[in-house]
């Protein structure tokens, strides 16, 4: 974002691009040292005014929304401790009546077994703080008027981690999973063209927030520009995945 804004200026000075929309120099400071400055409205307002090609335009406001979603703003919280973010999760679980999750490295977190989470955590290990919001989660599963979309990439059934035996657990629970009621498991198969790159892990609570895990923490998200977009994804994938009996049948194929 910085290069990119540093590109479009060219030869003006700061203060002189900052006069072209109406802000200070200090914000375009701001800008181009990666420390925000400016909204994605205001970065497409800027760059038009700078003569920017339609491309960078939208290279430039994809690079801002990128930025609000990895920095807290009032409606986007990141949340580094670990329990915390169960804690938080399992409240968006208690509240909503509708979950959709996409994973496309490893199983959904309330479908795992205590032997795969405890492969995918290590060396670190849990304590029951943690523990107790994450059980939580999966005793929701099931309750009436409660519905769940649990869609996965091929890849995460035949990423191996902890020992054959955990991942056969793992699979027999996954197949059991698959046949709760007002549960719905969506596998998406390798080996065909995808209507989109495989998206980053995301978790969407009804309309209102969704979750996306990051390097240094969880990214609680409620903009609804955002929300649109994963829920577009979500929908693309949901319409090549394997459902029901042929979701089943790869499972089985599996460990």
């Amino acid at each position: 974002m910085s290069r990119l804004l540093k590109a479009l200026r060219g030869d003006r000075t700061q203060g002189e691009a900052a006069a072209l929309i109406g802000v200070t120099q200090s914000r375009i400071s701001r800008a181009e040292s990666g420390k925000g400055g400016l909204d994605v409205e205001q970065a497409e307002t800027y760059a038009r005014a700078l003569g920017a090609s339609t491309a960078d335009r939208r290279r430039l406001a994809q690079l801002v929304r990128t930025f609000e979603a990895e920095n807290i703003t009032t409606r986007t919280a990141l949340v580094r401790r670990e329990t915390e973010i169960q804690e938080r999760i399992a409240r968006l679980y208690e509240e909503s009546a509708e979950i959709r999750a996409w994973q496309p490295e490893i199983i959904p977190g309330a479908l795992q077994t205590r032997g795969y989470t405890l492969a995918v955590v290590a060396p670190w290990a849990p304590g029951p703080a943690w523990w107790k919001p994450r059980r939580e989660r999966s005793e929701i599963l099931g309750q009436p008027g409660r519905r769940f979309h649990f869609l996965m990439s091929e890849a995460a059934l035949r990423w191996g981690i902890g020992s054959p035996e955990v991942m056969a657990e793992q699979m027999q629970r996954l197949e059991e999973a698959s046949r709760i009621r007002g549960l719905r498991l969506g596998i998406v198969p390798l080996g065909r063209i995808h209507p989109i790159a495989a998206p980053s892990a995301v978790e969407l609570y009804g309309s209102r927030m969704a979750s996306v895990a990051t390097l240094s923490g969880t990214a609680f998200v409620g903009d609804r520009a955002d929300l649109d977009e994963y829920e577009s994804d979500f929908n693309a994938l949901s319409d090549i995945a394997l459902w029901g009996d042929d979701a089943r049948a790869l499972i089985a194929e599996c460990w």
